[in-house]
């Protein structure tokens, strides 16, 4: 029969393991009602430096680099909800859990096998089509705002026959110290979301800048303008990128911005007509407003970074780059020719979050910014 842990732990310790388990015979979670998928229940096993098929919980892995000692393990068969419009959405009947994982550090897994079972029954799937299964990872990146918790869809190959999917997660600087994934499709996807969302007037009109985390099906967006917030038209079309795992940079210019407050949306179109819209955010344009000093930085999809500068003519700003440990990386001294000027430093940058200053008389200004390779 099969091993129901409801709402129970099984702790392994450093030495246990699984063994013997088949689809007639199989670890699984369910609430009071026997229902899949709802106990809250977890198996976990505790080694050092692990790697492969740890304890036969069904999660073969290679970490990119050495993992440490005291590392856990857990395995669930909890389903999974997803986040922000995707609520109504949930994974198939398992999850795996490594931690801790040290922040920031960029350390990823190569996912040689994330076990489930299907079989005849597709016991744990949750009404997911086994071919269409996709590795879903808990991620937060770092932007400077809102820094949501989401889940990012991971490039996975599925083995029908052999029930198991290979995929890798992220690499990118997370802020979270564990890593977490399940499995759920693209026809009932854990979503993602957008990074953000932002604009500012300077001397050529309004900026707009946006950043997607991943897409799925994505054929791009519209921005939409309004002067009341209420009554909306749309300012241009920017393509999307269809199917990405990477932070992808978008940005586009209003060259005719009202003297007041201007009022911008982005509406997300799907490649099936769907259409999600974002926050409405405010850019003020005010005479006064463009007498401001500020820096802002310009992404690249190549992964690199400029920045513009706003400023007085003829005034000297000093620039200075430095890592989230304060490690100072690059700096230069500018003179601006004119109100706005771009520049870029030559100094090459590793994936990761920095921070620029611009510092000169009367004005100090700090922003972060992150670098995706």
């Amino acid at each position: 029969g099969h091993l129901d842990l409801k709402d129970y732990v099984v702790d392994l310790s450093t030495s246990g393991s699984v063994s013997g388990e088949n689809e007639n015979s199989r670890i699984r979670a369910t609430d009071a009602s026997w229902n899949d998928g709802l106990g809250n229940g977890y198996i976990i096993a505790t080694r050092n430096n692990p790697s492969g098929n740890v304890a036969g919980l069904g999660f073969d892995f290679t970490p990119s680099v050495a993992l440490g000692n005291n590392i856990n393990i857990r395995r669930g068969h909890l389903r999974l909800q997803g986040s922000g419009g995707y609520m109504s959405n949930y994974s198939i009947f398992r999850y795996y859990a490594i931690y801790p994982i040290t922040v920031w550090s960029g350390i990823n897994l190569t996912v040689n096998q994330f076990k489930y079972w299907g079989g005849v029954g597709n016991p744990e799937l949750n009404g997911h089509t086994e071919s269409d299964l996709k590795m879903f990872q808990q991620v937060q990146y770092w932007n400077g705002n809102t820094n949501p918790i989401y889940w990012e869809p991971r490039n996975t190959n599925v083995f029908v026959v052999s029930d198991y999917v290979t995929s890798t997660t992220s690499s990118n600087p997370n802020m979270l110290d564990y890593i977490l994934v399940t499995l759920a499709s693209n026809s009932n996807p854990l979503p993602v979301e957008l990074l953000n969302f932002k604009g500012i007037c300077d001397s050529l009109g309004v900026y707009l800048y946006w950043q997607t985390a991943s897409e799925t099906n994505n054929s791009g967006f519209y921005i939409e303008k309004s002067i009341d917030a209420i009554h909306w038209a749309t300012l241009t079309f920017i393509p999307g990128n269809g199917n990405s795992n990477a932070i992808i940079n978008y940005s586009s210019y209003d060259f005719n911005p009202s003297s007041n407050d201007n009022y911008y949306r982005l509406k997300q179109i799907d490649y099936d007509g769907l259409a999600t819209y974002s926050h409405i955010i405010s850019v003020p344009c005010k005479e006064a407003s463009l007498e401001q000093e500020d820096i802002i930085p310009i992404y690249f999809n190549n992964g690199d970074v400029e920045f513009e500068i706003l400023g007085l003519e003829d005034k000297e700003y000093n620039l200075k780059i430095v890592n989230v440990l304060g490690q100072p990386i690059a700096q230069k001294t500018i003179k601006l020719q004119n109100r706005t000027q771009f520049v870029k430093f030559e100094h090459s940058l590793a994936s990761g979050i920095y921070y620029i200053s611009m510092n000169a008389e009367n004005v100090s200004k700090s922003k972060s910014f992150v670098i995706t390779k």
